[in-house]
């Protein structure tokens, strides 16, 4: 299996860019809270995007060097890390799971809200494991779904619906699995839960009256119990919504 992302990641800078909560969000908190860095470390952010939680970690350390696939996202990382005045900041046009980087010279690899769109997630841990210096850190944000099969169902082919880039997320059981299994030792797992109206979730799609549509059809189709496994309410204002689920996970290396 290929171990490239998709070459659709994130769609368009300046999608990215608008996005607040991937500028912000209680997953970036809650990660840099965990994180044991400190003003020597040097950090590599991989699937950075347009580089909002390498600009975030930038402050804390002595260096990070930002890879993303897409020339795009770098570009536009560039220009916000001249924006914000951030100078420790390297960017590199590379694969997660093949970045070209020198094996154990990292303290601390990140990857946020990004692994869902990774052809093969354990070759990215493999890589990450690489990269770090034995007793590293690695810290991952990602969406998860229910563990619930059915209700998994709903929620990634509601995902794809809105993102066609969008891979496979995996359930934080599973996490745990691959992480154990890529030798690392999870130090802190806590899932962060969203209430997201479907008119939000939709309007990042190419066409949200479309994508509206279609995710409207999917859940007329699910179970009484799917939905309620999902999070799903309809408001007094008749505002439909559901829970997103993000798991932050901080990892030592064997």
């Amino acid at each position: 299996m290929s171990a490239k992302i998709n070459n659709h990641f994130g769609r368009t800078a300046a999608k990215y860019t608008a996005s607040e909560s991937h500028a912000r969000g209680a997953d970036l908190t809650t990660l840099l809270e965990r994180l044991p860095l400190c003003q020597t470390d040097i950090v590599v952010d991989i699937a950075t995007g347009t580089g909002h939680t390498a600009l975030a970690v930038a402050p804390c350390v002595a260096r990070v060097v930002g890879v993303d696939s897409v020339s795009a996202m770098i570009r536009e990382a560039r220009i916000l890390a001249r924006d914000r005045g951030i100078a420790n900041v390297t960017w590199v046009r590379s694969d997660a799971a093949s970045t070209g980087l020198a094996s154990a010279s990292f303290d601390v690899v990140t990857c946020r809200r990004a692994a869902h769109h990774f052809a093969d997630v354990t070759a990215f841990l493999a890589e990450s494991r690489r990269l770090l210096r034995r007793g590293g850190t690695l810290g991952i944000v990602d969406q998860i779904p229910p563990e619930n099969g059915a209700a998994a169902e709903l929620t990634e082919g509601m995902e794809k619906l809105h993102d066609p880039s969008h891979g496979c997320a995996l359930p934080a059981s599973e996490w745990a699995r691959i992480v154990e299994a890529a030798e690392f030792e999870t130090r802190f797992s806590h899932v962060i839960e969203d209430r997201v109206s479907l008119e939000q979730f939709v309007s990042t799609a190419r066409d949200p009256a479309v994508a509206r549509s279609q995710v409207d059809r999917q859940l007329d189709r699910a179970t009484s119990s799917v939905l309620n496994d999902i999070g799903f309410v309809v408001c007094e204002n008749r505002v439909r919504s559901f829970i997103k689920r993000r798991l932050v996970l901080v990892a030592r290396r064997r």
